[in-house]
Order: structure tokens, then sequence, then C-alpha cells
């Protein structure tokens, strides 16, 4: 006897009065159509298939693959770009490009090390300075006790 999936899982009969599960599904064009919307929001799909959200306070890009996003408000502008690993922030003439790219533990402490270094030679250069005004000073103050000496 061939295996009938249909005998060996017990499927519950629908209400008569609820569609069955797939007809949501097929009817989603029916039910999109009635999703009332915040109020002060606007969904927008251009020609080219991006998607664009409009609210009160910015509007929201999304590519056609979901990937790019760009966040426009009056004041700044975030844009997400996945494949460039980066996310680019534009606000007050200035722009700020942050690096999303994945590190590992290594990249880390190789990160750390350098910065460690940089700090180093920091507090190296800093002595440095203190050394050198100290021993401005104590060539300044010698100078002046040699002359009220003679």
């Amino acid at each position: 006897m061939p295996y009938d999936p249909q005998r060996s899982h017990h499927r519950p009969e629908p209400a008569s009065d609820e569609p069955a599960p797939v007809d949501a599904i097929l009817d989603a064009e029916a039910v999109a159509d009635e999703v009332a919307l915040p109020e002060g929001m606007d969904v927008e799909v251009t020609e080219g298939g991006e998607l664009v959200v409009h609210t009160l306070d910015a509007d929201v890009e999304i590519t056609t693959a979901g990937d790019d996003v760009v966040v426009r408000t009056d004041d700044a502008t975030v844009e997400v770009r996945p494949e460039a690993e980066e996310v680019l922030v534009s606000a007050a003439g200035e722009e700020i490009m942050v690096d999303t790219t994945p590190r590992t533990g290594a990249d880390a402490e190789a990160i750390l090390e350098s910065e460690m270094a940089a700090a180093g030679r920091g507090r190296r250069t800093r002595l440095l300075i203190v050394a050198a005004v100290a021993a401005v000073l104590a060539a300044l103050v010698a100078a002046l006790l040699g002359r009220r000496r003679r």
C-alpha cells in the first residue's frame, strides 16, 4: 500500500464561518487594501519598485531588494549601504561614515594595540615636553642665580 500523507496526519475541519488559512493567502490583495495606516503616514511605490514611506518626521526609502535604506529628516540623512558595509550620516553640513565591516577577534586586538601604541607615543611626547620645559626652567633659574652672585 503506498504512503498517503492525507491519511497519516489528522487535519481539523475549518470552521464554516471562518475562511480557511489558504484563503487568507489567496485573498492577500483584498486584505492589503483594507489595512489602515496611522495618521500622518503614507506609503508610495515608485515605478522602479522602490518603497517610500512618508511620515510626519521622516521619509524612508527602501530599494526593491531591501538592502539599501535611506532615511531623510529635516536635519539629517542616513544611508545604510550593506553591500559597501557602511552607514553614511549627513547632518549639519558634516558627513560621518561608519564602517560596518565585520571584525574578528584578531582585528579587534590589532586595532586596540595600535590605539594603545598611539596613546603611548602621546604619553612619551608629553613626558619629553615636560622634561624640556623643566630643563629650560632650570637653566633660567641657574642663569638668574649666576647673575645675582656676580
